[in-house]
Formats: structure tokens, sequence, C-alpha cells
């Protein structure tokens, strides 16, 4: 099995943001206040067959987010 997180974050080249993030770790912090948008996108990652869905968002976008939930 390849490293999920390890393919998700290099990602980032591919969605050209800065923070890319798993199925898992959206469920985990989908209910806090405060918690930016981010693009959902299937994509296909080294290693796997099928595609995976990841979550992303560049730093500015999760600033600008986190400001106006202050």
């Amino acid at each position: 099995m390849v490293n999920a997180a390890f393919r998700i974050q290099a990602s980032t080249r591919q969605t050209g943001t800065d923070v890319a993030i798993g199925r898992g770790t959206v469920e985990l912090l989908g209910g806090l206040p405060g918690m930016p948008d981010l693009n959902e996108q299937l994509l296909q990652l080294k290693g796997y067959d099928e595609g995976v869905k990841v979550w992303s968002a560049s730093f500015e976008s999760i600033r600008t987010d986190v400001r106006r939930s202050g």
C-alpha cells in the first residue's frame, strides 16, 4: 500500500494549491467553525488504480476564510 498522506500532499503540484487533505481529515474537520472552503477534486494519484478524492486550498484562501469567520 502506498502512503496516502504523502501522495495527497504531493498532489498540490497537480492542483496548484498549498494544502491538500484526504477524506478522513475532511470528515474530522468538517464540523469545526471557520473551516475554510476547499476545492474538491478526483485525482489519479501515483500508486492507486482508482481516483482519490482530494480537498485543497491556497494559504491565502484559508487566511481569508479564517479572518471572515473571526
